[in-house]
């Protein structure tokens, strides 16, 4: 039964003379236009039906608008000739109005940022892949560190050394081919070793013991950090001169440029206990890290060569096979704790630079640990709430604290890792 024949009985249903039955007629016109165009006419609630034999063509006649005398053929065709238009013309206005288009184009939407979502998210694997393949084509091997959490990768091997990930770019890219000038000053160390102390003496033994310029600039800012992000390798190109300059890459990742120029270098050692004590409470306070172990882990860890620059002994040892030469000298912690003035006076003859008694006096003061902590413009408080969390970036200053977190277990370990230093001449004092 077509479309036009259904509508035509339903409309005709009305006229008294019509003698068919129509009381099936309802039910299959309603599901066969509901299914075609998903309408219901409402006419079909107002038709009358009858129960009388098949009606005959003669006796369809039009019950609105027209005469009741019957349709002729000619009638009958225009008829449903315009039924159809009209119902092509509804269905048509069904799907381009109303809720069916509002449908298709929530529809359309979903579909669009899917793929949107979709192109980005392959985008991001292709990327991350494409990195990874790089980094190994330029030898660097991503570490998988379950102990650091989510971003367990946040470290990278490169050249026996273990880097955080966000430099090693740099370190690969950059720093081989930085510009090192003959008047620089470095201060080379292992994380935790007391750089930012050795930083301030240095800077002040150079400076004519100006403290009012030391304090009105931040140590980073005058003693630059050169491989971390601020404030730049390029920067630091840059920055007139004299240069001061701190790293903790080993002399091997260093630019080239520093066998050739000869720079001061000053290289500053702290035994392994203490350092992994103190590199572990640093760990904790980067906002960006998170250690999931306790001190055992980390000790271990540190053992192992895994953390921030390791490992700890091929680090060292590099240094202190080249502390002959005369554009390097040689320091560690604990003789700075042991005996400030004379290895300051060492220092400042290596700089070449002379002080009276009174200015060591008031250097050993200044740079005493007490008032280096509370000292806003080395203690790095301006880093609390961006890059340190809780904690504080000067801890304690002692030489033995290690004594009070590492088992004598993992003390055995850290003792074996500085009996392989000693056969080239170097020892540590650990209490």
């Amino acid at each position: 039964m077509s479309a036009n024949l259904c509508q035509t009985m339903l409309l005709l249903a009305k006229h008294q003379s019509l003698p068919c039955v129509f009381a099936s007629a309802r039910l299959f016109c309603n599901r066969w236009l509901a299914q075609k165009n998903k309408t219901v006419l409402k006419s079909v609630k107002n038709v009358c039906f009858c129960d009388t034999n098949r009606a005959t063509r003669s006796q369809f006649t039009l019950t609105r608008g027209f005469s009741d005398r019957p349709l002729p053929q000619q009638n009958l065709q225009r008829l449903r000739t315009r039924q159809r238009q009209v119902f092509l013309q509804n269905q048509t206005r069904a799907y381009s109005t109303g809720p069916n288009k509002s449908k298709l184009k929530q529809l359309m939407v979903a579909t669009y940022v899917s793929w949107v979502i979709g192109g980005v998210l392959l985008t991001a694997v292709v990327y991350r892949f494409y990195g990874r393949f790089q980094k190994r084509a330029r030898g660097i091997e991503e570490l998988d560190v379950p102990l650091f959490g989510r971003r367990s990768r946040v470290f990278c091997r490169y050249r026996g050394y273990v880097l955080p990930s966000d430099i090693v770019n740099t370190v690969v890219n950059d720093i081989p081919w930085f510009e090192v000038r003959p008047d620089d000053t470095w201060v080379v160390s292992f994380p935790k070793a007391g750089t930012t102390w050795l930083q301030e003496i240095v800077y002040l033994i150079c400076n004519d013991f100006d403290y009012e310029k030391a304090q009105a600039t931040t140590i980073e800012d005058r003693f630059p950090f050169l491989e971390f992000p601020y404030p730049g390798v390029k920067v630091v190109a840059q920055s007139p001169p004299p240069r001061f300059i701190k790293t903790h890459l080993p002399f091997s990742l260093l630019p080239k440029q520093l066998d050739e120029k000869k720079p001061k270098v000053i290289y500053i050692a702290r035994n392994p206990k203490d350092t992994a004590v103190s590199l572990q409470a640093f760990t904790k306070m980067i906002n960006y890290v998170t250690f999931l172990g306790n001190m055992e882990d980390f000790a271990q860890l540190f053992v192992e060569g895994t953390v921030f620059y390791g490992p700890w002994e091929k680090h060292v040892k590099e240094a202190w096979d080249r502390r002959d030469e005369e554009n390097i000298l040689f320091v560690t912690y604990e003789d700075l704790h042991k005996d400030f003035r004379g290895t300051v006076q060492d220092i400042a003859r290596f700089l070449e630079k002379s002080m009276s008694e009174s200015q060591l006096r008031a250097l050993e003061v200044h740079c005493s640990f007490s008032l280096m902590q509370s000292n806003d413009s080395v203690n790095y408080s301006w880093q609390q709430g961006v890059l340190f969390g809780e904690g504080q970036f000067m801890r304690k200053g002692k030489v033995g604290d290690w004594k009070n977190h590492l088992s004598s277990e993992m003390s055995d370990k850290f003792d074996a890792m500085v009996t392989s230093l000693e056969p080239s001449g170097l020892h540590f004092v650990d209490s």
